[in-house]
């Protein structure tokens, strides 16, 4: 029999190091992040089932200051780009960033995680211009010009800011595996953990294209809510997710009383679904080699 021992992750009862929760959840975010680079990269608008859940990632980490001022950079950044002609052929002086001086964060240390994520590149007088990521953004611009009502606008932003997002968890996450470093991006990995929760349980379903809601029981996202440690720090997150902070579910949509179960948001539909199947064909080819 398998000794047991603990997640060095979320410290659950694992018979691996990483059990099997987190695993899923480390395959969500490094599949979700190719999936919005690739397509960035090739100048195509992402899969709708990731623009949705790179805008509700946004949504719910925004509340998170660790998350915030690097949200709060790119979106300045890419504003200026879209809105200042000039600013894209001549650059951004870090200096003039304003977003840069509200934080205690090094400022230094945001630059170099958004050039090493090639959001920016960085020039030898310290001037901003877009990266790798956001070239795409001026294509976009040729497309709509200044249109900036259109949806398009608003989920190119939130693909980038998702995209930085995951690569800054999952980079934290490696560190912390190997190193044994004291940071874990908690509150990020708790929503892939719930998510996970979810996948699993849906996991031997025939026919996903049936289904049109998909649930957590209470009980599953109590258990995952000890993650976070500080009853504070559950109940920051809890009325975040279901929207009880500003009116906005984000991933939690409504509770059924009599079944103990949360509705996840009908945004995640597709989500969901798409990662049920590509970990199927992850786990088959396991299964052939």
């Amino acid at each position: 029999m398998p000794r047991r021992k603990h997640c060095i992750l979320c410290d659950a009862i694992s018979t691996s190091a990483i059990c099997s929760n987190c695993q899923i959840s480390l395959f969500q975010i490094r599949e979700l992040r190719k999936v919005l680079e690739e397509s960035l990269r090739s100048n195509l608008t992402p899969p709708e089932w990731a623009i949705k859940a790179a805008k509700k990632i946004k949504e719910i980490l925004e509340y998170y200051p660790e998350f915030a001022v690097y949200k709060n950079v790119i979106s300045e950044l890419v504003w200026t780009y879209i809105i200042d002609d000039e600013a894209t052929r001549e650059g951004v002086p870090i200096d003039e960033v304003v977003q840069l001086s509200y934080t205690h964060k090094n400022r230094d240390e945001i630059v170099k995680d958004l050039e090493d994520m090639k959001i920016v590149n960085t020039s030898t007088d310290r001037r901003l211009f877009p990266g790798e990521i956001l070239t795409p953004l001026l294509e976009i611009k040729k497309v709509y010009g200044d249109d900036f009502n259109t949806s398009v606008w608003s989920y190119y932003v939130s693909a980038i800011q998702s995209i930085f997002i995951l690569n800054l968890v999952d980079r934290t996450i490696n560190e912390y595996i190997s190193t044994g470093g004291v940071r874990r991006p908690l509150v990020a990995l708790l929503i892939f953990k719930i998510l996970s929760r979810v996948v699993i349980h849906y996991m031997s379903e025939k026919d996903l294209n049936d289904i049109d809601s998909f649930y957590v029981s209470e009980m599953d996202v109590n258990a995952l809510l000890a993650l976070l440690r500080s009853k504070k720090g559950q109940i920051k997150f809890v009325v975040n997710v279901t929207g009880i902070i500003d009116g906005k579910s984000k991933l939690l949509q409504d509770y059924n009383e009599e079944n103990k179960k949360f509705l996840i948001h009908e945004d995640w539909n597709e989500y969901i679904k798409v990662m049920i199947e590509r970990y199927r064909e992850v786990e088959r080819e396991e299964r052939d080699r």
